[in-house]
């Protein structure tokens, strides 16, 4: 008797710590937690990771990647060529061009050199709570800030994903959406996908 009670309370001890989860971090709490841990990874692992890119690769796609809506973002940078693609097309484009952020991250890290800094500004939020901003300020070796905006969207779970960054004022998604779109008048939305699958041999 004694041990169905214990176990009886084992339970219910699991359940009111399942119900007193803390909810997800808040966008500007996603941003300083990814940016610390960044540089602990690139100082504490720099020549692992020089050495072996796969090691990088997984980490970027750990600490960033993980916290950006990549579908959203694919829909958004194909605009209205996304409802005319097919299922196949469309996964196939969002999985080249997650591995297309992730291998552009990691080519930009170790130009790390420690001595940069960034502010990261409180985090503003839509009238109806689903839509986010966060505006940080990096300070590069030049001493000159550049202004780095990141929108996020809060999913059904309650995370936080980043759908898109403007740097400097010129967006990610708009940039990319305007090269992409050249080359799908021209050659079709799978003719950008093997010039994405193209690029991405050449960055093995």
């Amino acid at each position: 008797m004694n041990r169905y009670i214990t176990i009886s309370g084992a339970c219910i001890c699991l359940v009111f710590v399942s119900l007193a989860a803390p909810p997800p971090p808040p966008p500007n709490q996603l941003i300083n937690d990814a940016v610390n841990q960044l540089i602990v990874e690139l100082s504490e692992r720099r020549v692992e990771l020089e050495k072996d890119r796969s090691k990088l690769y997984g980490m970027v796609e750990r600490v960033i990647v993980e916290h950006i809506s990549v579908d959203r973002v694919a829909k958004l940078v194909l605009a209205r060529h996304w409802r005319d693609a097919s299922a196949k097309q469309q996964n196939q484009f969002a999985e080249l061009f997650k591995n297309l952020l992730i291998h552009t991250y990691a080519s930009a890290f170790f130009e790390y050199t420690g001595q940069e800094k960034i502010h990261i500004r409180p985090t503003k939020f839509s009238d109806d709570g689903r839509i986010a901003s966060v505006r940080t300020d990096m300070w590069l070796s030049s001493g000159q800030p550049i202004p780095v905006n990141y929108k996020f969207v809060k999913l059904e779970t309650g995370e936080w994903k980043i759908f898109d960054v403007t740097i400097n004022g010129i967006s990610l998604v708009t940039t990319y959406r305007a090269g992409y779109g050249r080359i799908i008048q021209t050659q079709g939305l799978d003719g950008l996908i093997i010039r994405l699958r193209h690029k991405m041999a050449e960055l093995q």
